[in-house]
């Protein structure tokens, strides 16, 4: 796949007059813009969103302490999010106390296509189901595209269907592979983002166009449909050239189960 993916538009949502207007701005002022939107969806909760500050690490740990699960907390340490703040960006979540309710970290590489590397988002407990995790998933993004990088990259849990469904569906990432031969690992996806107007705004999934989609290329061999516990099947699919998981279809679409489309990019 490279990198600049755009999905099928026959499974993506249509830009609204809005949308038309401000995706032909240049990446700065389209990344300025956007931020502003989330601000003010925020702002709406009575909730601010500002960058971390060195001073703020030690209140972030523990926030993150209360809601990870044990066994997750050694994949960050206070180092690194020491180094996330210092040398990239670190986005936090408070409400009007000043209490910490979510963060996020991005930190920029040097590489030949400018990577934006996202990692550790978290949404207090409380405060989930409010558009929280999928703007503040966005904002880091937006530092990357203002400073440069031409794409995201990230991991994902296998087993957090929320997330891929909030990043694969509505954001408009796109998982390039899967890893599970790693024990110390665990199983996970590794996802791209093309960091421009066109690859927030073209590659988000409508699921009515999905489910039509879907019926459509029943008969396409290179359109999968893949069980989302279905590991062995995954496997199998990222062995062929070009593959790519580009949506999760959600139990209900066509029946109970969760499922995921992948096809080449």
């Amino acid at each position: 796949m490279q990198d600049i993916y755009r999905k099928p538009p026959e499974i993506c949502k249509s830009l609204t007059i809005e949308e038309e207007e401000f995706i032909t701005k240049d990446k700065g002022t389209f990344a300025e813009i956007y931020k502003g939107k989330i601000i003010g969806h925020f702002e709406k909760f009575g909730y601010r969103i500002r960058l971390a500050e060195v001073s703020d690490i030690e209140f972030i740990n523990e926030f993150i302490s209360r809601n990870y699960r044990k066994d997750e907390l050694g994949d960050v340490s206070y180092y690194d999010l020491y180094r996330f703040v210092f040398y990239g960006h670190g986005v936090i979540l408070e409400n009007e106390k000043g209490d910490i309710k979510g963060c996020f970290f991005e930190i920029g590489y040097d590489s030949y296509d400018k990577i934006s590397y996202l990692i550790r988002l978290v949404i207090d407990k409380d405060e989930r189901g409010r558009g929280f995790g999928y703007n503040l998933s966005l904002f880091p993004s937006l530092y990357g595209m203002q400073r440069g990088s031409n794409i995201n990259r990230g991991i994902f849990d296998y087993d957090n269907i929320h997330s891929i469904y909030i990043h694969l569906n509505k954001i408009g990432w796109a998982f390039d592979d899967f890893v599970s031969k790693y024990k110390e690992l665990g199983s996970f996806f590794n996802a791209t983002f093309p960091l421009s107007p066109e690859g927030l705004l073209c590659n988000r999934i409508d699921n009515a166009k999905l489910f039509e989609y879907i019926r459509n290329n029943k008969d396409n061999p290179k359109v999968k449909l893949i069980e989302c516990h279905d590991k062995e099947s995954i496997i199998e699919v990222f062995k062929e050239k070009d593959m790519n998981v580009v949506a999760v279809v959600p139990s209900g679409l066509i029946d109970k189960n969760n499922y995921f489309l992948a096809l080449p990019l």
